[in-house]
């Protein structure tokens, strides 16, 4: 199973080598069962909010081809993909700043609905 995860755009943050980034070291903790995972972003640079002049969908077409599994992190990824009709399951952006992954209830949901999608045992 090929495996691609589609973020928004790199951080604005700068990546610390000990600490990783909170944002990648939930998603790589929520996609433990998988091993390896292919990533990419829908921008390929650091916006706030998506325009439609920042996205180039010849280049999101080509990057998704051939993944049997795509996975859309938060919702301006989700609506793009949509709008595109390409299949995909949609996560909460696994930011820290999303409130609503403290709770653990909510987080273990999204992560039993992701390894259902994945076909991982739960």
């Amino acid at each position: 199973m090929k495996i691609l995860v589609l973020g928004h755009s790199p951080s604005s943050k700068e990546y610390d080598p000990k600490k990783g980034n909170p944002t990648i070291n939930r998603l790589n903790k929520w996609l433990s069962d998988v091993g390896v995972y292919s990533y990419s972003n829908i921008c390929m640079y650091h916006v706030d909010s998506i325009k439609k002049k920042d996205i180039n969908e010849s280049y999101i077409r080509d990057i998704t081809k051939g993944y049997s599994k795509i996975i859309g992190l938060g919702n301006e990824v989700k609506r793009i993909l949509t709008k595109m009709d390409i299949k995909h399951f949609a996560l909460p952006h696994p930011s820290p700043l999303n409130r609503k992954l403290n709770c653990k209830v909510y987080e273990l949901k999204i992560i039993n609905k992701l390894k259902a999608y994945l076909q991982i045992d739960a």
